[in-house]
């Protein structure tokens, strides 16, 4: 008997461009800005074609990369997402999210965000290989938790280096507004796999 597994994610990696330079990075961003993002008609080509077969209302699209942020047409992905009846979420760093930028996203029908925190200032900056991502980060947090309606989440790369605080991060997190954090370890690969203070 044939089980039918319906699609109820589908994860776009919308551009390779990063403005960090993680070292739990899995996949294969970096800042260089020598491949270009997949363009859009061509990902709603791919919604088209998924909605002619299935339901769209009952998928939720995560816009990732890279850093979604860096695309200028962000909100006009969305707005075609949402005109075609899917919902979509945003997987951010969150360093490039402005309370402007971030009411446009809303009104282009942003249903939830993820934007990663993987520890105090030092930690968390050491592994996003950036100074001022960690405040601005945090600031971001306090921003989208400011609308009770969007479904927002901080995920964090539980490491050998942040294990022993993750309370007190957790207290740091509520102070900030969140109510939903997401822990995991780094999966061994792409650069992840080649620092073992990231291994648990």
């Amino acid at each position: 008997q044939l089980k039918e597994h319906k699609l109820t994610q589908l994860f776009w990696e919308c551009t390779v461009r990063c403005n960090q330079d993680c070292l739990h990075c899995g996949g294969d961003c970096r800042k260089l800005q020598e491949v270009s993002d997949m363009p859009l008609d061509t990902f709603c080509h791919v919604l088209d074609n998924i909605a002619a077969h299935q339901d769209p209302s009952g998928i939720i699209i995560g816009i990732t990369g890279g850093e979604p942020l860096l695309r200028d047409d962000l909100e006009e992905c969305g707005r075609e997402i949402t005109r075609r009846g899917f919902k979509w979420c945003l997987v951010t760093n969150g360093m490039l999210l402005t309370k402007e930028r971030f009411e446009r996203l809303c009104e282009a029908g942003m249903h939830s965000i993820s934007i990663s925190l993987d520890g105090f200032d030092f930690d968390h900056n050491w592994m996003h290989g950036c100074r001022e991502s960690y405040d601005l980060t945090c600031e971001a947090i306090r921003l989208v938790n400011t609308v009770p309606s969007l479904a927002c989440e901080v995920v964090t790369c539980v490491n050998s280096r942040n294990f022993d605080y993750l309370p007190e991060l957790a207290g740091h997190l509520l102070s900030l507004g969140a109510e939903r954090w997401r822990l995991y370890a780094a999966y061994p690969t792409g650069k992840a796999g080649q620092n073992p203070e990231l291994q648990l």
